[in-house]
């Protein structure tokens, strides 16, 4: 296993759209101990009210089951008006192919606390999702 360190300067502003409250308490709780400010969302028309109230949003996690009739129209608008928003879909397909979607990376459920660690450093920096043999930490990062 390659383990590629990324450093975290600053307190990162994460939103979560699902409409399975428990999925949405668990991401937050996996989420937690990092330096994140996590928010979340039920509906897409919620979400984007959060994002005109938050303001910086570095990263949306999407759950496509959830959110799969908005989530493309969604991503589109926020990314046409906040460039720099990553986008992690998490979906019950055993994929990485996000062709069908736009945005940046999928995490297939279930998933690790370190699984989704990993993936949510690599779209906030700006890289490519982890393989099967690495992973991404960050400094800041703590194993439970």
């Amino acid at each position: 296993m390659r383990i590629l360190v990324l450093p975290v300067n600053a307190e990162k502003t994460v939103i979560v759209l699902s409409d399975d409250f428990p999925l949405l308490r668990l991401v937050r709780r996996m989420l937690d101990q990092e330096p994140f400010d996590v928010f979340s969302a039920q509906s897409c028309d919620e979400c984007l009210r959060l994002v005109k109230r938050v303001g910086t949003v570095d990263l949306l996690l999407i759950d496509v089951n959830a959110a799969e009739s908005c989530a493309v129209d969604l991503v589109s608008q926020l990314q046409e008006s906040y460039q720099r928003i990553g986008v992690l879909y998490l979906s019950d397909l055993p994929t990485t192919d996000t062709d069908a979607l736009p945005g940046t990376a999928m995490i297939a459920k279930p998933f690790t606390r370190a699984n989704l660690l990993s993936h949510v450093y690599a779209v906030i920096a700006r890289r490519k999702p982890p393989g099967p043999q690495e992973t991404y930490i960050t400094t800041a990062y703590r194993q439970n």
